[in-house]
């Protein structure tokens, strides 16, 4: 029995390109290490963009390389604190991980590198926490896709890149529908114009006066994210409250324009998300918002997020307008309101919790004070 190959046919074959082009690509996959898996992580939703498809087939086990980056200033972060978990429930070292256990700690270097000692099956759904004095606390999304054979053998691991930039630095300023501006505790915005307006105010003869709140970023790449926390449940917003005061003559003056109101006993509340990135994002641009959740109730325009690309500055200011009006307010009433910028806040948690904007809500600069009067 002739059991000779004939080959005829194989050289006879006329080679298509898409065919020379799957060979030379699985030969890479195959010897070139790290070319499996090297996930980027822009902010695209909430999970790293082009993480979201799976395990690599054929892929193994194996460690996850993580360089942690400043994605405004552009560099390493320096030695964050990094916990990784389940998304869901995943299995590691024969251990079963729920959503709310950490897997481990991996130690971050001080350039923004670090390399887990577990090894994670291919397709495990992960989050990435990652915290930093002075910097925004983030969770991120990703999935594993395994490691190649020569990844494995060569310990050249598939590379997560996360996120995290450095907290703005904010002053907060209010001008008035006349154009008058005003300081914290400074003059009083005076409805009236008669005689009964105290001297040094602004006296504004009118019965309502549009407010114009502008927070400035003070310092170059630095802003906000905004994000999730997968752990509570709530979005990760950043918010500009307006509080009315609890002295004076409360209850009186006449409040309209932002999206969403509540009570605290007796006390109104006001709030809006605020754009946490540019507004319109520029050219050459390392940023955009992340939590298009973020984007509803909000008032703001410009963006808080302030990156100098080249010689060029981008954002670094947003504002917002509500209308006040003198309501029942007579001479010699007054009140003193307070607005505020929150991080880390959810405006449905807010009003069902006491304006309490999340269990990780911090404010964000100083409280503004500002008084009406009749």
């Amino acid at each position: 029995m002739d059991v000779t190959r004939d080959y005829s046919q194989i050289n006879a074959h006329k080679w298509k390109l898409w065919e020379i082009a799957g060979i030379g690509l699985v030969a890479y996959l195959i010897f070139v290490p790290g070319a499996i898996g090297t996930i980027t992580g822009f902010f695209s939703g909430l999970n790293i963009s082009g993480a979201g498809g799976g395990a690599v087939a054929g892929a193994q086990p194996g460690k996850i390389a993580i360089q942690v980056n400043d994605p405004l200033a552009g560099s390493g972060n320096n030695a964050p604190t990094l916990a990784i978990y389940p998304q869901s429930s995943v299995v590691v070292g024969g251990v079963t991980y729920g959503p709310s256990q950490i897997i481990e700690s991996p130690t971050v270097t001080s350039a923004g590198v670090a390399t887990t000692a577990a090894f994670y099956p291919p397709g495990a759904q992960l989050i990435g926490k990652l915290t930093l004095s002075n910097y925004e606390t983030e969770y991120w999304k990703f999935t594993y896709p395994g490691a190649s054979a020569s990844q494995v053998q060569g310990g050249q691991w598939p590379t997560v890149i996360l996120y995290q930039p450095k907290l703005a630095t904010i002053t907060i300023s209010l001008t008035d529908g006349s154009g008058n501006t005003y300081a914290s505790a400074g003059n009083d915005i005076n409805f009236t114009n008669s005689g009964a307006c105290t001297s040094g105010n602004n006296c504004l003869g009118v019965s309502s006066t549009t407010l114009t709140v502008t927070i400035t970023n003070t310092v170059a790449n630095t802003g906000y994210i905004s994000t999730f926390d997968p752990q509570n449940n709530v979005n990760w917003c950043l918010a500009g409250s307006f509080k009315e005061g609890t002295s004076g003559s409360p209850n009186k003056a006449t409040y309209s324009g932002m999206p969403v109101g509540f009570t605290v006993g007796s006390q109104r509340f006001y709030a809006t998300n605020l754009n946490g990135g540019f507004g319109s994002v520029p050219a050459g641009a390392n940023f955009t918002p992340q939590n298009s959740g973020c984007n509803t109730n909000n008032i703001s325009s410009g963006g808080l997020t302030e990156q100098t690309v080249g010689t060029t500055t981008n954002g670094g200011s947003l504002s917002f307008k509500f209308t006040a009006g003198v309501g029942s307010l007579t001479h010699g009433n007054t009140i003193v309101d307070s607005i505020q910028v929150w991080e880390y806040a959810d405006l449905t948690y807010a009003a069902a919790n006491s304006g309490v904007f999340s269990p990780s809500a911090v404010q964000l600069g100083s409280t503004f004070t500002f008084t009406l009067a009749a």
